[in-house]
């Protein structure tokens, strides 16, 4: 799992891969603690490389983003496989998350900014 800072000091991506089930949903769980125990409450969870999802990896994501917005901040996701997708919708999480098709979407709806194609060309991205 990885845990990067791209887009300045105030916006974190972590960027778990494979499944995560019940045996590796503590990893990712410990992972956002960390950030949110070091006042880093604006992270993004890139699913990209993610497969599966089980219960307790929503569990885990539910409980980051419910401690991100008691501190003031908030969790987003994106880059979600259509699998893992639906296990969003099914579970109602689709009305919890914000969901982005890419990283620097979401980084931008922290920012307060239209995530358009246009407007990631003009910025460079």
């Amino acid at each position: 799992m990885q845990t990067r800072c791209p887009y300045g000091e105030e916006i974190y991506t972590v960027r778990p891969s494979g499944r995560i089930d019940a045996a590796a949903a503590p990893e990712l769980g410990k992972a956002l603690q960390e950030l949110l125990a070091a006042t880093q409450t604006r992270l993004i969870v890139d699913l990209d490389a993610v497969r599966y999802l089980s219960s307790g990896a929503l569990r885990v994501l539910l409980v980051t983003i419910r401690e991100a917005r008691r501190l003031g901040g908030d969790v987003k996701l994106c880059s979600l496989r259509p699998n893992v997708y639906r296990v969003f919708k099914l579970s109602g999480f689709t009305l919890i998350f914000e969901i982005h098709d890419t990283e620097e979407a979401a980084a931008l709806a922290f920012q307060g900014q239209p995530a358009t194609r246009a407007f990631l060309e003009e910025q460079g991205k």
